[in-house]
């Protein structure tokens, strides 16, 4: 959307300007720039955002995405001897501290009935892991894309777990303070963004030409990254979906991965309801 300069075109008539900020390695930075009123509105994984809001962050839900099923998982070198979930055990693993990358090791260790002291968690944002899974300091890296895409792709990374354990939402994001001042503009803006994810599930081979472009990325990567993604949906959030990211957010504080529960209903923007 940013390099098709849609919302720069279709917001301008009605006099809403628009600046943007990133890209951003992972939803922490840019939690950041909302908490500093630097970004009014923004896009993320529902279980950083759940930890954001864990951490008093002043925000609301306003939108969803389809759950990541592809798009993320535990990857290995690829003469690891790790075959399976059970020979993690007393091996490191490389996540985002209270991420979805830890959350997906912590799921799938609980599926593989291991107890999660039996693996250790080296915290590591994206920038960093790569290279410690590739110099052999970590044996294995829970990590979306384009992160997961670069590691197959570029460095022959084998999946260890082929589809997400922990799948989650992507969600959409608003302060409160700016829903409250400028509704209609927000909603024009959520409008737009249907719109272009509607656009990109229709168009794959466009969409991956812009993404090339943006990510600066290579085309083999990026052929990756589109076949992973889930459809390019931006849609209305629904009791269904609400419900289920409220069961990851009660997971995450029975695991410790945030200080409190959050009551995603109550997280939910007035205007989403």
């Amino acid at each position: 959307m940013r390099e098709r300069g849609t919302l720069e075109k279709d917001l301008t008539a009605q006099n809403i300007q628009i600046n943007w900020v990133g890209p951003f390695p992972n939803f922490a930075p840019l939690l950041e720039t909302l908490n500093a009123r630097s970004t009014d509105i923004a896009s993320g994984g529902s279980i950083p955002v759940i930890t954001g809001l864990a951490g008093g962050a002043d925000i609301c839900l306003i939108a969803y995405r389809p759950p990541d099923i592809k798009s993320q998982t535990i990857v290995v070198p690829k003469n690891s001897p790790v075959r399976q979930v059970s020979d993690l055990v007393g091996k490191k693993v490389a996540v985002n501290k209270g991420g979805a990358g830890e959350l997906v090791v912590l799921q799938a260790l609980k599926q593989a009935k291991i107890p999660e002291n039996k693996v250790e968690r080296v915290y590591l944002g994206p920038t960093d892991a790569l290279p410690a899974l590739v110099q052999g300091h970590v044996d294995a890296w829970a990590i979306w894309d384009p992160g997961l895409s670069t590691a197959e792709e570029q460095y022959g990374a084998r999946r260890l777990v082929e589809n997400n354990p922990a799948p989650s939402y992507g969600v959409y994001v608003v302060r409160r303070p700016v829903l409250a001042e400028h509704p209609q503009a927000v909603k024009a803006i959520v409008d737009i963004l249907k719109q272009e994810g509607n656009w990109a599930t229709n168009n794959p081979e466009k969409s991956a030409t812009i993404l090339e472009k943006a990510m600066g990325l290579s085309p083999a990567v990026i052929k990756r990254v589109v076949a992973n993604r889930p459809p390019e949906q931006v849609l209305p959030l629904e009791p269904k979906v609400i419900a289920e990211i409220q069961e990851v957010a009660d997971w995450m504080v029975e695991q410790k991965v945030i200080p409190k529960r959050v009551d995603v209903a109550s997280a939910v923007c007035p205007a989403a309801n």
